[in-house]
């Protein structure tokens, strides 16, 4: 995507790196048992919440390992004798809630989890899992995939119609640089599409049988959605958000049907 396209309506990004403490799973809080607590205990609880492994505390803020269903088996794969927690407990993995995803991810990918505890109040507040990153890479890269998909159906649309006059017209007048740089329809940013098809001229061009104002404010509503994107603002990406890309990229895929029929 053109990386031009944010500083033409849009203020320098912020720092927003994505911290562990933005995840759900990192403030939902623990299931633990104790070391002297049974074996049996443990399993019973890991079989009715449907989880891999237990957090082994003594206190909210004393995590002393896990115990997981990987511990378990590998000890009773050399004939141990299991009775109680402790002797089936390991080491765990845990990182401060203000540390960086990036950081946590690569202890999640050694371990398959890690715990999280509070940089404020030092106490355990969450398990995060290699599931939960799955389900967070699928929620961060989405709008990403999305904002790249509809770029390409555009792109499409307008690469064989317009010439090099046409799409550099669609430039700010203020920046001959940059006007001149333009060659083909893929340099163009999102505000510039805005401008080009805009233009009663040029959209009768695309020969749509479409009303080009409200196409026009769709496509600035996909605008200022990959503003606020790839400025990274984690928490202002809402379902209806992403409605709205999915809308827009269906409204182009049926344009570019029905013009081929």
């Amino acid at each position: 995507m053109a990386e031009a396209d944010v500083d033409e309506k849009g203020d320098a990004p912020p720092d927003m790196s994505h911290l562990v403490r933005m995840l759900d799973a990192a403030n939902r809080g623990v299931t633990s048992v104790q070391p002297q607590d049974s074996i049996e205990k443990a399993i019973t609880l890991m079989l009715a919440h449907d989880f891999s492994q237990l957090a082994v505390m003594t206190g909210v803020r004393d995590l002393k390992g896990a115990i997981s269903w990987k511990s378990i088996g590998s000890r009773l794969s050399q004939r141990k004798n299991l009775v109680l927690v402790s002797d089936a407990m390991e080491g765990a993995s845990e990182v401060q809630d203000s540390d960086t995803l990036s950081r946590a991810t690569k202890e999640i990918i050694q371990g398959d989890y890690v715990f999280v505890r509070s940089a404020t109040d030092r106490k355990i507040t969450g398990i995060v899992t290699a599931t939960d990153l799955s389900v967070q890479f699928q929620e961060v890269s989405e709008p990403f995939l999305l904002l790249g998909r509809i770029e390409n159906q555009i792109r499409r649309m307008i690469q064989n119609v317009f010439n090099i006059d046409a799409l550099r017209a669609a430039c700010n007048e203020n920046d001959p640089e940059r006007k001149a740089d333009i060659t083909k329809a893929s340099q163009l940013t999102f505000g510039e599409y805005q401008r080009l098809l805009g233009k009663e001229e040029n959209w009768a061009k695309l020969g749509f049988v479409a009303c080009r104002k409200t196409f026009c404010k769709e496509l600035d509503e996909v605008r200022k959605l990959r503003n606020e994107i790839m400025h990274f603002h984690p928490d202002s990406i809402e379902e209806e958000d992403y409605n709205q890309l999915r809308r827009f990229s269906h409204l182009l895929e049926q344009l570019g049907t029905l013009s081929r029929k």
